[in-house]
């Protein structure tokens, strides 16, 4: 396929994900005057549709029912098709924010233990955007002391964290350890040194696999690895808590997704899954600050 083609499989998929809307893709296929690659008429409604379910441009196959890997380059990352086969042609959907905020609805308050939501103020012809404790907004400025944290500088700030984190494997070793022990669920159980090597070792397999991603993914895509990687923010002036996930479900995401169309031997296409319901680890790993994700009072985060 061409790079134009590409660009333009992307394209659906970022509109449809965005909007949650098949009727969206649509209108913005006759606004563009997006027309297939080899035949000069657009893209139709059935023509659409497959581009949304298929895993070619994962860089698959679809061989008697299953999933495979194929020799052609993917097109799209697995967290844009994993997302999109989450919603349906019927499905219709608010609107997303991915395009402004990387880290909507994982950032909670500290002090109040209200979510964090989405807002901005326009100032001297630019939107600056930000991450407002909720209760503040129902009450007013009194009602907790966090107020709001800008989003652009948080949202930086914890992907240059965890990148960092993800090169230093001693730390890593040394905080498994730690938590390790300090767990109630470890009491009268201690792992072997091999099952807490394995430990670490996940452990940055999954933050330098969440690097990479958002290195090299649209804004879209950083806040689709985001929301696979981090399970929960909790945010105080003093400290910031970012709790991993290790689990990364869009293998049976995408094997559910196609399950209907496929049959039922479409769960069965995740590599080594004995039970095609069980998830690849069902752990989270938390990040804490004192030495993590230092956080001070002079930061410039807050308002």
């Amino acid at each position: 396929m061409d790079q134009k083609s590409a660009r333009v499989v992307k394209e659906l998929y970022e509109v449809f994900i965005e909007t949650g809307s098949f009727k969206k893709v649509m209108e913005h296929v006759r606004e563009k005057g997006l027309k297939h690659s080899q035949r000069n008429n657009l893209i139709s409604e059935h023509g659409v549709y497959r581009i949304l379910r298929s895993p070619v441009y994962l860089g698959k196959i679809v061989w008697h029912g299953k999933i495979m890997q194929g020799t052609h380059e993917p097109i799209i990352s697995e967290d844009l098709f994993s997302e999109a086969q989450g919603l349906t042609k019927e499905r219709v959907r608010k609107k997303r924010v991915y395009k402004e905020y990387l880290l909507s609805r994982l950032v909670k308050c500290a002090v109040c233990g209200s979510r964090m939501t989405n807002t901005f103020t326009n100032k001297k012809k630019r939107r600056y955007y930000y991450y407002k404790c909720i209760k503040v907004v129902k009450e007013g400025c009194g009602a907790c002391s966090l107020k709001a944290v800008n989003a652009e500088k948080i949202e930086s700030f914890i992907f240059e964290s965890l990148e960092r984190i993800s090169k230093d494997e001693n730390y890593i070793e040394s905080l498994v350890f730690k938590t390790l022990r300090i767990s109630p669920l470890s009491q009268g159980f201690e792992l072997s040194p091999e099952s807490e090597k394995s430990y670490s070792q996940k452990i940055i397999h999954v933050l330098q696999r969440y690097a990479s991603d958002y290195k090299k993914g649209s804004q879209l895509e950083k806040a689709l690895v985001t929301k696979r990687t981090i399970e929960k923010i909790i945010l105080s002036k003093e400290s910031m808590e970012v709790i991993v996930t290790l689990e990364d479900r869009r293998d049976l995401k995408l094997a559910e997704g196609l399950a209907n169309r496929l049959g039922r031997s479409a769960h069965h296409a995740r590599e080594g899954a004995v039970n095609p319901d069980a998830p690849a680890c069902s752990t989270s790993s938390i990040l804490r600050s004192g030495g993590v994700l230092p956080h001070h009072r002079t930061s410039p985060f807050f308002l």
